[in-house]
């Protein structure tokens, strides 16, 4: 009994290691240094076990596969190499029977990188990846054609991956465009011997499902680009419908969005507003306070939003927007008038649609024959609504 047993527990590990063979699904979550997640890709792995020998292929997806080397599994302990552009990345996991889980490492211009990947067995009954993987490759062979139309600028590349009647959005889009020509008259305009647009992109996830000779396509890139203000990323979420014409696949529509996490990055970071648009932020600013001074009713519920909040430089009470019209029409009512207005200092920072404005205020009003000056510094915020400035709240103090 006991020779037996010894065999099976000798044979279990080894029908175990056996079971390594074949492809393998699951997830790619980039970390932080802290050990957060920062980003989750997919991940797809097609091995075989030869003795203690493992070889074959992993990437985002099945189309896109890095030949792997080095690769060992002793006991339920697998570890292999990949080498990429940036460097090698080392793969340390666990293999169960049914799961691939653990962690990768890797350096990117000197910087340590982490990540950690979760992957299960493919069955064949739902090897989605698997089919049609001529097609698939196809596809994905077709898309890098178009971005690398745009990191070259090959205007006549850009317009041959894409069919005649084309349908879609683009990122920033307004309006539906329809057919080659306004897709072309959209985003196929490069100058010639300029240093800026797309230098070059990553797939962080990628699939498609078919029905008959038509496919769509979701896949996430991040972009990087050359800009007149420095290098620029920004992280795609893009569909595209695929067809199959004549024997081959082209791009026969698509939406094109920024990824929330771009969303994000955008609307957190600061950016820098036109002469023109600060010029515009400006008028709405002194709008604001000529329109009060002026009892202008119509022109202040234009600019002060049902939801404006104040602090004025006397205390008191905060202030709304009623307790601002009730002042402005009081002020008109004496037959008072504005005389000077000055901003001898103004620093303004823009977070997305919002801006905040900080300047020194000189004002010189005349009521009943007699001017009297004032003087502080005021906060103020404006919010850009359908491509006007209006001021939801300011803070105002005598600067002293």
């Amino acid at each position: 009994m006991w020779n037996r047993l010894a065999l099976i527990l000798l044979a279990a590990p080894l029908a175990l290691a056996g079971d390594l063979t074949g492809k393998w699904s699951g997830t790619f979550e980039e970390l932080k240094p802290d050990g957060s997640p920062r980003r989750t890709s997919g991940a797809y792995m097609d091995l075989k076990l030869s003795g203690q020998t493992v070889t074959g292929t992993v990437g985002p997806d099945a189309a896109s596969q890095n030949e792997i080397r080095n690769g060992q599994l002793v006991e339920t302990k697998l570890t292999f190499e990949m080498v990429q552009e940036q460097g090698i990345a080392k793969f340390d996991l666990i293999f169960d029977g049914e799961s691939i889980k653990g962690s990768v490492s890797a350096h990117r211009e000197g910087q340590p990188l982490s990540a950690r990947v979760d992957l299960k067995r493919v069955r064949a009954e739902g090897a989605q990846a698997g089919e049609r993987a001529a097609d698939r490759a196809a596809i994905r062979a077709h898309i890098d054609r178009i971005f690398q139309a745009f990191i070259h600028k090959d205007r006549a590349e850009l317009r041959a991956t894409h069919a005649e009647n084309w349908l879609g959005y683009l990122e920033g889009s307004r309006k539906m465009i329809r057919g080659i020509d306004e897709y072309m008259n959209s985003t196929g305009y490069f100058e010639p011997g300029s240093p800026y647009g797309m230098t070059s992109y990553q797939m962080r996830e990628f699939d498609m499902i078919f029905q008959g000779d038509a496919a769509f396509v979701a896949f996430v890139a991040d972009v990087e680009s050359n800009t007149p203000g420095g290098p620029f990323h920004r992280t795609l979420r893009i569909t595209d419908f695929y067809t199959k014409q004549n024997g081959a696949w082209i791009q026969t529509g698509s939406d094109t969005e920024l990824h929330p996490d771009s969303i994000a990055e955008q609307q957190q970071a600061p950016r820098t507003l036109s002469e023109s648009g600060k010029r515009r932020l400006l008028d709405a600013r002194e709008a604001v306070w000529r329109a009060y001074f002026a009892g202008d009713r119509a022109a202040l519920e234009k600019l002060l939003p049902e939801e404006l909040l104040t602090i004025e430089a006397g205390g008191g009470d905060w202030g709304n927007r009623k307790a601002v019209l009730d002042g402005s029409a009081r002020f008109a009512a004496t037959g008072g008038k504005i005389v000077r207005l000055e901003f001898p200092k103004t620093e303004i920072q823009v977070y997305g649609s919002t801006a905040i404005v900080y300047s020194n205020y000189v004002y010189e009003v005349e009521q009943g024959g007699k001017r009297s000056s004032n003087s502080g510094r005021v906060t103020e915020v404006f919010v850009n609504r359908n491509g006007t400035w209006v001021n939801p709240s300011w803070h105002m103090d005598t600067g002293h």
